[in-house]
């Protein structure tokens, strides 16, 4: 299967790239390599994070030998996490060099093709759900069908403290690789972003569950012996964790827009609340996605390993 799935993806790689030459477009390959690392570590590392290393090898164990309902769902919750492990990093990547590319707005030859390689992320991560997600969602429909094995009685919890601070690290080393010189230069640093994307969810968080919640759900993923009921309660507890970064970054892009309006006349305002749109969008949604959501991966795979139902988020 892995075979297939290398060999597939190379001829929608090149039906891409030959589309592009029919086109009458310049494809510069070696730029163009530059997107891997980004592409490739960002979802590496939330896969670590979340479902783990272990997930990926039952999935394809189960396309090549088969496997029950239980195994069916695990690995549809795994391919449903990668795939929105690269919607997300199509997203930052698109943010981070936006934000690059309004700083340099005065050289008006270089917008539209430093607008064309933020959206090159988007492309990219179309490709790889065409050639990568959907013939192994497929393969995993289509495999046999055997006795599931039941879950195993673990003696220590398949969730570690260690893989999932491994896994976020890796993802932001992603998203960095994209464009290091931005963060180098500190131009991701803006005051009131910060204060929208930490005292926002916090908020969000006091109201509606308080810490001892979060206690509870982290004591979850990492007792071996957890029950449906506490997995589930854990599961909720990261989904409104996600929740309350990404309404951090919509209220923070709504400010920004509407201060933007406002003070669209006096140009010395105008960058500031571009800024707060930007920066509160890209802080709120990369702290959703290497911490939150892999948790909510987490909670849900130690769930399904244990006979729970699948969870749609």
């Amino acid at each position: 299967m892995i075979l297939k799935l290398i060999l597939g993806s190379i001829v929608v790689a090149a039906a891409v790239i030959g589309a592009i030459i029919a086109n009458g477009a310049e494809v510069g390959v070696f730029a163009y390599l530059a997107l891997l690392p980004p592409m490739l570590l960002m979802p590496l590392g939330m896969l670590t994070a979340g479902p783990g290393f272990k997930a990926i090898g039952e999935l394809f164990f189960l396309i090549r030998f088969g496997g029950g309902e239980r195994d069916r769902n695990l690995a549809r919750a795994t391919l449903r996490f990668f795939d929105k492990s690269l919607a997300m990093t199509a997203i930052l990547c698109f943010i981070v060099h936006f934000t690059a590319m309004l700083k340099n707005l005065a050289d008006k030859d270089a917008i539209w093709p430093n607008l064309a390689w933020a959206l090159a992320p988007s492309l990219f991560a179309l490709v790889i759900h065409v050639a990568v997600s959907l013939p192994l969602t497929h393969a995993v429909e289509a495999s046999g069908t055997v006795e599931s094995s039941p879950a195993p009685a673990e003696t220590k919890p398949s969730f570690t403290t260690l893989r999932l601070f491994g896994g976020m690290a890796v993802a932001l080393a992603g998203i960095v690789s994209f464009s290091p010189a931005s963060f180098a230069s500190w131009l991701f640093v803006d005051l009131s972003s910060f204060l929208i994307i930490i005292f926002i969810p916090l908020g969000m968080l006091l109201a509606a569950t308080g810490s001892a919640s979060f206690k509870r759900a982290w004591a979850s993923l990492n007792d071996p012996e957890a029950s449906l009921e506490s997995l589930r309660k854990a599961r909720l507890a990261y989904r409104y964790l996600a929740l309350s970064f990404r309404s951090a970054a919509m209220v923070g892009a709504g400010m920004g827009f509407v201060l933007m309006v406002k003070d669209f006349l006096e140009r010395t305002r105008v960058g500031p609340s571009v800024a707060l749109i930007v920066i509160s969008a890209l802080w709120s949604l990369l702290l959703m996605s290497v911490v939150a959501l892999p948790l909510e991966a987490a909670a849900e795979r130690r769930s399904l390993e244990i006979g729970g139902a699948a969870f749609h988020s």
